[in-house]
């Protein structure tokens, strides 16, 4: 069962702002796209299925930005819970959670083994951001977008979703920003044996796709 969390005093975890508490009508909106966003995983996603409900426990409903740009967070003070702010649909809302909740699961598996020297101070390139990264901060979201890239990926194979082209167009975008990571990782001399691993296992399933 996951909570709405919108009125717990340490909700404030993320980057972003949460919301004040919201209303009976806003909390319904937000089951309703939650309940959609889980059954499209459950359906379509079914190897993140097992993460996203061992992991996922509580929403908390961030402020959007001015941009319109999707925000979406986690925390590793917070295991399972998501901060999200509300998406145009249940689609999207599914997006965001596969991205967050790789976030999770390697933030839980970085709190057990090491996966990279952490004297390595350098900072490297990701294509989803226009400064340069630490090599935990690579890591992370290397990971985090092998999801999105999978996302596009099922969505671009499905005539209805494709026609346009954006589909497609979006997985390239991630899959070639995801596979340079890998690279840059295995590249990169820093990490340990297991991080090693896990990253070769990363590029073997990227590689997969094609």
């Amino acid at each position: 069962m996951v909570a709405l969390v919108d009125d717990d005093p340490y909700r404030n975890v993320y980057a972003e702002e949460p919301l004040p508490p919201v209303s009976d009508a806003e909390a319904a909106l937000w089951w309703e796209l939650l309940n959609g966003a889980l059954d499209l995983i459950r359906r379509e996603f079914p190897a993140y299925w097992p993460g996203v409900t061992g992991i996922l426990a509580a929403i908390t409903p961030l402020r959007p930005r001015h941009d319109g740009a999707q925000v979406s967070g986690t925390s590793r003070d917070a295991f399972g819970a998501v901060g999200v702010a509300a998406p145009d649909g249940p689609e999207t809302l599914a997006l965001l959670l596969l991205h967050e909740i790789q976030h999770a699961k390697l933030g839980a598996l970085m709190d057990v083994v090491d996966l990279y020297d952490e004297q390595d101070s350098r900072l490297y390139p990701a294509a989803w951001r226009e400064d340069l990264r630490p090599l935990e901060g690579l890591l992370q979201g290397t990971y985090a977008h092998i999801a999105v890239a999978d996302f596009w990926r099922s969505r671009s194979s499905r005539p209805h979703e494709g026609a346009d082209g954006v589909a497609q167009r979006e997985y390239l975008r991630w899959r070639q920003g995801t596979d340079q990571g890998i690279e840059t990782l295995v590249g990169s001399g820093s990490l340990t044996e297991i991080g090693l691993e896990l990253a070769l296992q990363m590029r073997s399933a990227v590689r997969g796709w094609a």
